[in-house]
């Protein structure tokens, strides 16, 4: 049960999900070792997610002028501490660098500051981003929904889209948990047309097949602070 206030304001718009089939044991060498690599159909899943970011502010505090909006590219592996079903971030690519600094500091997640783009043309969407430093990645698509909202969801879309924690370190490299709510996701087939991505690459990470693309409008979002999660002894630094 959720006892301390909610701290962040978010609003996820125009999202396209790239969904990929990986090998739950080349996954877990990249995910604390405190976390269970959660499988699906008998492969592990990692999802790469281009939106954009609308309303992004701190608790009874007004927005930044200039941070808050932004687009965000964003890879998540879907893990279990103790039957809990989260997820865990391998890269998130963000044009802020305010909304990075906070987001570094205040949830310990693996941001990185990339030069961005994302774009209405015509009824789709196009996200471009650039990540610089030692680990550069890049990735260039335009989609756009192909369908009327989806009225039922498969178990996989279940499985990947009923996710309302996510996992990540303390200031000591141990396992920390921030929970998150969000108004349910609706929906829709999508049509995508990736011209560059090696962001999974740069993460280490060879998928096993194509993706399977979903499309949604967005979601507001609210998310907690950090609280310890179940843990064993070692620490785990990202990389």
């Amino acid at each position: 049960m959720i006892q301390l206030p909610w701290v962040m304001n978010q609003r996820w718009e125009h999202l396209l999900y790239l969904h990929y089939r990986v090998d739950a044991a080349e996954l877990a060498s990249l995910v604390h070792p405190d976390l269970s690599v959660d499988e699906f159909d008998g492969s592990a899943w990692v999802t790469l997610i281009p939106l954009q970011l609308k309303a992004v502010h701190i608790r009874d505090l007004p927005p930044v002028p200039g941070t808050e909006q932004f687009p965000e590219l964003n890879l998540r592996a879907y893990v279990t501490n103790r039957g809990r079903a989260g997820v865990w971030f391998l890269s998130i690519d963000a044009m802020s660098w305010f909304s990075v600094q906070i987001a570094k500091r205040v949830f310990r997640l693996p941001y990185a500051d990339a030069t961005m783009s994302f774009g209405d043309e015509g009824g789709a969407f196009r996200a471009t981003s650039h990540r610089h430093g030692p680990v550069a990645a890049r990735f260039d698509a335009t989609y756009a929904p192909t369908s009327a909202p989806l009225g039922d969801w498969t178990d996989l879309d279940t499985f990947l889209g009923e996710r309302y924690c996510m996992y990540t370190l303390d200031r000591r490299g141990g396992l920390a948990r921030g929970d998150i709510s969000h108004v349910p996701w609706v929906l829709r087939s999508a049509d995508a047309e990736v011209r560059t991505n090696d962001v999974l690459s740069a993460a280490g990470i060879e998928p096993l097949s194509e993706p399977i693309a979903a499309y949604s409008d967005g979601t507001h979002a609210i998310a907690w602070p950090l609280v310890g999660a179940a843990r064993g002894p070692r620490a785990w630094p990202r990389r």
